[in-house]
């Protein structure tokens, strides 16, 4: 079995064991951004994630996917796509925008009442490897759902996001950032 399929299985596993020593919450985020490579080019970010939350800790699980302009020699002509070196037709996927997809588990800090968190984080397949992020949520007045902002800086990517948590089970997102 290759490396990365047992981290990813140790990663799905630890995101998915309850610890209920504390109030808990879990929620679903989609969030799009930026994402950004040095040297390389940039890219759409979406993304698509699970946390499970107590007061002040949070274990997040997200998938994202990274589309960006293809910058080969590939075009398209009058709806075929040709090879820019010879003319000559080509398959259409070879003018599409790339695609790349990448796993991240972020273990967090929170800091209750002002919807401040931060940690580290690794991330498999895109850019593999650790960084470091930041987020803040700006809660709804229901407070079944929340704004959220973040940043993530690893040695090979920056990615900046803006998306919306939906909150479900235990504690309401009210409660837990009652001090």
């Amino acid at each position: 079995m290759p490396i990365h399929t047992k981290v990813t299985f140790v990663l799905a596993l630890a995101a998915a064991l309850p610890s209920y020593a504390v109030a808990q919450n879990r929620y679903i985020d989609l969030s799009l951004g930026y994402s950004r490579p040095p040297m390389e080019k940039e890219s759409l970010s979406t993304s698509i994630a699970y946390a499970h939350q107590g007061r002040w800790w949070r274990l997040k699980m997200a998938g994202d996917m990274l589309m960006s302009a293809n910058e080969s020699d590939y075009y398209m002509d009058d709806g075929s796509c040709r090879d820019g070196s010879t003319g000559r037709f080509a398959e259409s996927s070879l003018c599409g925008p790339e695609m790349a997809f990448a796993l991240r588990l972020e273990p967090a800090l929170r800091i209750p009442g002002i919807g401040l968190s931060f940690g580290p984080g690794y991330r498999l397949a895109a850019d593999t490897g650790p960084y470091g992020f930041a987020q803040i949520e700006i809660p709804s007045r229901d407070r079944s759902w929340a704004w959220m902002l973040r940043g993530s800086r690893g040695e090979n990517f920056v990615q900046v996001e803006a998306g919306v948590a939906a909150f479900f089970g235990g504690a309401s997102h009210e409660e837990q950032e009652q001090p």
